[in-house]
C-alpha cells in the first residue's frame, strides 16, 4: 500500500484555511488558496493587532483573550439570529430547540467556547441565505472567525479531561457545533468542496463518538437522551437487525471484489438506514456512517477508488433524508 500524506499544519495561517485543515501558503493579502477557491481571506493575527499594538498583546493567550473577546455590532445581529432562528432548527429532536435556544444561552455565560461557538452558528446560518444572492463572504469570514477563536479553549478542555458534568456537556455541545459549522461552511462556500474535502468533513464525525461513548452512562445521559429520544421496544430489535447486517446485503451495491473495508463500510451504512428508518428525526442516522467507518476505507476513498466511492455515494440518501436542516442542505 502507498505511503499516506498529511498535510502540514500551521497556526499562522488564514481562518478559511484552518477551518478547512489544510495547509495555508500565507500569502498576503490573499493566501493562494483562498484566492483559488474565490473566498474571503482573514487572518486572525491581523484581529489582534486592530484591537491593541503588539506590545500589550505579546505573551499568552491569556493576554489576548480580552482583546479577542470583544463583540461587535455583527455579533449583535448573530445573536438575534441564532435566539430567533438558528436555534430552533439545528436538531428535529422536539426537545432541541429549547436546548439551543433556552439551555445553551445560559451555560455560555461562564463558557466563551459556546460564546463563539453560538455566534459561528448563526454566522454560517445566515452565510447559507446570503449564499444565493453571492453575498455570504461576509457572515461565513465572521463564522469562520468565531470558530478558530473558540478552539484553542476546546482543545484546553479537553486536555484537561474535566469530570464535572456541566464541562462534559459544554465539550459535547462543541463537539457537535463543529460538525454544524463544517458543513455550513461548505455549503456556503462560492465553490463546491472537492471530495477530498467533503471526507475531511467525517474526521469531526469522530468527536462526538468518543464523547458519547466515554460518557453515555454518565455526564451526557441526559443531554443525549433530550437531543437524541429513544424507544426502548425498538432498541431490541435494532440490535437484533444490526446482527443481519451481512456482505452483499439487499438494496446495496453488490461487488465480487469487496473487500473488508468496504464491507464493513455496507455493515455501517445498512446499520445507519435502519436508524433512520425507526428513528426519522435522529441526525445520529447520518452521523453513524462517518463516525465508524474505517481508516482504510477513507484511504481508498481518497484514491478514488470505484467501489469506496460506489458505497460512499449510498451515504448521499441518508443524508438527503436530512435536508430539511439548514446546514445539510444538498
Amino acid at each position: 500500500m502507498p505511503s499516506r500524506r498529511f498535510h502540514g499544519k500551521t497556526r499562522t495561517g488564514c481562518i478559511a484555511c484552518k477551518a478547512r485543515h489544510v495547509k495555508c501558503g500565507e500569502e498576503r493579502p490573499i493566501c493562494n488558496n483562498c484566492r483559488r477557491r474565490n473566498t474571503a481571506c482573514e487572518y486572525l493575527s491581523d484581529n489582534v493587532k486592530q484591537n491593541g499594538n503588539p506590545s500589550e498583546t505579546s505573551s499568552s493567550v491569556t493576554d489576548k483573550a480580552p482583546e479577542m473577546d470583544r463583540f461587535d455590532s455583527l455579533d449583535l445581529v448573530l445573536m438575534h439570529r441564532y435566539s430567533t432562528v438558528t436555534s430552533l432548527h439545528l436538531f428535529p429532536a422536539p426537545e432541541s430547540p429549547r436546548i439551543w435556544q433556552t439551555e445553551v444561552p445560559l451555560v455560555a455565560e461562564n463558557h466563551a467556547v459556546l460564546q463563539h461557538g453560538m455566534l459561528a452558528l448563526a454566522a454560517m446560518d445566515l452565510a447559507c441565505v446570503a449564499a444565493a444572492h453571492g453575498d455570504s463572504a461576509k457572515f461565513r469570514t465572521r463564522g469562520l472567525h468565531h470558530q478558530q477563536i473558540a478552539l484553542p479553549i476546546f482543545r484546553e478542555m479537553l486536555t484537561a479531561n474535566d469530570e464535572d458534568e456541566q464541562e462534559q456537556n459544554v465539550v459535547f455541545l462543541f463537539s457537535a457545533i463543529l460538525v454544524i459549522v463544517a458543513f455550513s461552511s461548505a455549503l456556503s462556500a462560492k465553490t463546491r468542496p472537492s471530495l477530498a474535502e467533503i471526507v475531511d468533513l467525517f474526521v469531526l464525525f469522530r468527536g462526538p463518538r468518543a464523547m458519547w461513548e466515554r460518557h453515555h452512562n454518565g455526564a451526557n445521559k441526559q443531554l443525549v437522551a433530550a437531543l437524541f429520544p429513544k424507544d426502548a421496544s425498538v432498541e431490541s430489535s435494532l440490535g437484533q437487525l444490526a446482527l443481519r447486517s451481512t456482505r452483499n446485503a439487499p438494496g446495496f451495491p453488490k461487488h465480487p471484489e469487496l473487500d473488508e473495508a468496504c464491507t464493513e463500510a455496507l455493515s455501517q451504512l445498512r446499520q445507519a438506514k435502519i436508524v433512520k428508518h425507526w428513528y426519522p428525526q435522529d441526525v445520529r442516522a447520518m452521523a453513524w456512517f462517518p463516525a465508524l467507518v474505517s481508516e482504510e476505507f477513507m484511504h481508498q476513498v481518497h484514491e478514488h477508488r470505484p467501489i469506496a466511492l460506489t458505497v460512499l455515494y449510498e451515504y448521499v440518501h441518508i443524508l438527503a433524508h436530512f435536508q430539511d436542516r439548514w446546514w445539510i442542505s444538498l
